[in-house]
């Protein structure tokens, strides 16, 4: 029983880690047109998942309403760096509010995939 319920435990706080992961705007980007997220890879959630992380990621926005680029790169050393700056390895996704286009491994012409996201945004 201990075995059973130490389980269940372990289960749960792994689900509510896994999930903030790929939704929290990297500190001092929550006001910019280019926000960060790391993030390893956005591509394993469900669309559904995606689309409420973007939701939780715009609801960080604290500027003026604009056109944003959401940059979700693979590591902390990757935010701050411009679009042509990063490689293919540290740009996991790419999203721009303006068209609603999540691009997924947008340097890696092989495993590229492009989603229109479903949610209104208030921005």
């Amino acid at each position: 029983m201990k075995t059973i319920f130490l389980f269940i435990l372990l289960s749960f706080s792994f689900s509510a880690f896994a999930n903030d992961n790929c939704q929290q705007v990297a500190e001092g980007y929550e006001d910019t047109d280019e926000m960060y997220v790391v993030c390893d890879d956005l591509s394993i959630f469900p669309l559904v998942e995606i689309n409420q992380k973007m939701k939780a990621i715009m609801e960080q926005y604290e500027g003026e309403p604009d056109e944003i680029v959401v940059y979700f790169v693979s590591s902390s050393n990757a935010i701050s760096k411009s679009y042509k700056a990063l490689s293919s390895q540290e740009l996991v996704a790419l999203y721009y509010t303006h068209d609603s286009l999540l691009t997924l491994w947008p340097k890696i012409a092989s495993r590229k995939k492009e989603m229109l996201l479903e949610w209104e945004s208030s921005i």
